[in-house]
């Protein structure tokens, strides 16, 4: 287990701060990519 500051991580804890970084960087590339084809289609 990972003591950061006050923060334990716990595997469970570990899982929801990976699945929410995912989430927020294939949200970012998504967003990305629908400008860039946006921009070409255009």
């Amino acid at each position: 287990m990972l003591k950061i500051g006050k923060l334990y991580l716990t595997p469970k804890v570990l899982k929801t701060i990976l699945l929410a970084a995912s989430a927020i960087a294939i949200y970012s590339f998504g967003k990305a990519m629908g400008e860039v084809l946006y921009h070409f289609t255009n």
